[in-house]
């Protein structure tokens, strides 16, 4: 084969087997190469020398194509060898697998897993997920008999449902009817935009379930979310109408970006026990008033209390409070509430909170700060309230600074000042900085190398510190992963064999972690 290589190859270099092999003179050799540099025709004498060459090369590669054809057989029936032998491994191995001898319970909790946990809150108003044979629930039916018939007989994993009545064609009728009917209880949830006004979604929702059989019964209608960002007058009577007063099940409703619409009253529904609406304040009075049931709220109010409430809004179940005006905390009468999250901004909204604790009769035993902190003298108000066993610190959805570059600076200088209240100095005396706290909580937008060091060492401190009283840590990174510090994930795994619970979150589950601490809306 060298014969042929060296023959495509440069012009100016011969074949050293063809040299080799014809008796020619040196002068001859030099006159081929002048030939193979040139277009000049042989001489007689050349010709036959090359003629000689031709013969002798074609004859090489009769012999190689033939050596080739046997070796390309040969990989061939190789190849086919290994293909079967591939396929026969894999079946072996899956008749040997262990799925094959797990209990049928426990097959059907692991297809529960499989359902996508990164599921968006209703206000981020993303689309639905299309019904698909290349997701879960319906994917799991093509593997094997036994999962189909596992899958089949687990009604959990059919009975999440989205219908977004804007991609008609995601949703085969028979796929959906066929998804529906193995789902002993359903969990819909619809999608509808503002386009063609109120009514006429209500109508398309009513018409499209009709066509495959059901009856639009609104009376196992759980939880309601609302937003727009257009003016819209007439979502005015979107409270009022039979479709939501029909809803005597409900327990969740709520409201955001309400441009030019202001609910002056909720449905006649006094199941509602979640809250979560983005109006004025004095909005806020009159629906809260009628809603004594609640056992979370989420309190947008955009603006300052403008006048005080003539007598308190009385919520004796409420468990779990976001408020972004601390100074309407003292228009609310709440003698159970368990967790508040605030903003505490500045001074003067960290003294409405030391107001709002010093009356409170409810035994509150978490607080989470969202956004910008005012960290000063935030401890000596940790020290005076002992019953603040777990703090926290979110920084989700809020980059007031963005606009000017800072955002990034400034999380990082207050998770700093944060995690510092709570860390020892190594050369202090080994006594606990706020003693009581037991869990501490941060949840960031930026995923800074900083973070989970300094958490580790803030725990490390309390850690060797009498009492020891730290129980818990969670740090959630709100982007979509994270890449922590080697040896400060050790560290933590160490302070985790030493019975500390701590924890790491990012992406969909981060975020949703975060938005529990800020009682925002999630799907029920």
């Amino acid at each position: 084969m060298s014969d042929l290589c060296d023959a495509r190859g440069a012009a100016a270099d011969p074949p050293a087997d063809a040299t080799a092999s014809v008796d020619v003179h040196v002068d001859i050799v030099a006159k081929m190469v002048r030939l193979w540099s040139t277009n000049d025709p042989p001489l007689d004498s050349e010709s036959a020398v090359l003629t000689d060459v031709l013969e002798s090369t074609r004859v090489r590669l009769g012999a190689v194509d033939a050596e080739l054809a046997g070796l390309k057989a040969r990989v061939q029936c190789l190849e086919q060898d290994r293909s079967d032998l591939s396929s026969l491994e894999a079946n072996v191995a899956n008749v040997l697998s262990p799925l094959r001898r797990v209990p049928r319970d426990i097959l059907a909790e692991i297809f529960d897993w499989t359902l996508d946990p990164t599921e968006p809150a209703p206000w981020e108003l993303c689309p639905c997920a299309p019904l698909s044979i290349a997701t879960s629930p319906w994917v799991l039916t093509h593997v094997s008999s036994l999962w189909r018939a596992v899958a089949v007989a687990s009604p959990s994993l059919w009975a999440p449902v989205g219908i977004d009545f804007n991609v008609k064609e995601r949703y085969p009728a028979l796929m959906l009817r066929t998804h529906m009917a193995r789902a002993r209880r359903l969990n819909i949830r619809f999608f509808a935009t503002e386009e063609g006004g109120p009514r006429a979604s209500t109508r398309a929702v009513s018409s499209r379930l009709a066509q495959e059989g059901y009856d639009l019964d609104l009376r196992s209608l759980r939880s309601v979310w609302l937003q727009w960002a257009t003016p819209y007058r007439d979502m005015q009577d979107a409270f009022s109408t039979e479709l939501l007063r029909t809803a005597t099940d409900l327990v969740d409703i709520g409201v955001d970006h309400p441009v030019d619409f202001v609910p002056s009253s909720l449905p006649p529904v006094h199941a509602i026990t979640r809250y979560d609406v983005d109006c004025p304040w004095t909005t806020h009075v009159g629906l809260l008033r009628s809603l004594p049931n609640l056992q979370e709220a989420r309190i947008a109010v955009g603006a300052r209390l403008e006048a005080p409430v003539e007598s308190p809004i009385v919520l004796p179940d409420l468990r779990g409070l976001y408020i972004d005006d601390p100074a309407c905390l003292q228009a609310l009468d709440v003698p159970a509430l368990e967790a508040l999250a605030v903003t505490a901004r500045d001074p003067t909204e960290l003294d409405a909170l030391v107001r709002f604790l010093e009356s409170a009769s409810c035994a509150l035993h978490r607080i989470c700060f969202h956004g910008l902190l005012y960290t000063e003298g935030l401890a000596d108000i940790l020290q005076k309230f002992p019953s603040l066993t777990d703090v926290g610190l979110s920084f989700a959805n809020y980059r007031e600074e963005e606009d000017y570059g800072m955002g990034e600076q400034v999380e990082r200088a207050l998770v700093t000042a944060f995690l510092d209240l709570f860390t020892l100095a190594p050369a202090a005396p080994s006594t606990a900085v706020l003693p009581h706290v037991t869990e501490i909580r941060l949840a960031c937008e930026y995923d800074h190398p900083t973070y989970l060091p300094l958490l580790v060492e803030m725990l490390r401190s309390r850690m060797r510190a009498e009492p020891r009283t730290i129980k818990a840590a969670k740090l959630v990174c709100l982007t979509s992963e994270m890449n922590p510090v080697a040896h400060s994930v050790e560290k933590m795994k160490a302070l985790q064999m030493e019975g500390l619970q701590v924890s790491l979150s990012c992406g969909g589950v981060g975020r949703r972690l975060s938005d529990r601490w800020l009682c925002k809306a999630g799907w029920p």
